[in-house]
């Protein structure tokens, strides 16, 4: 394998890759918004 096929391999993975890590920071931050949600109705319903 040459240094073009190796460029052409992580030119394609890359995309995938991004697109990955983005989704998976949107998960955590999607269960962290519903955590502090949760905490605040909570909250609020005790006072």
């Amino acid at each position: 394998m040459d240094f073009k096929q190796t460029l052409a391999l992580i030119d394609s993975l890359m995309p995938a890759v991004i697109g990955g890590s983005v989704g998976l920071l949107a998960i955590v931050g999607l269960r962290e918004l519903l955590k502090e949600t949760m905490r605040a109705f909570h909250k609020s319903a005790s006072i």
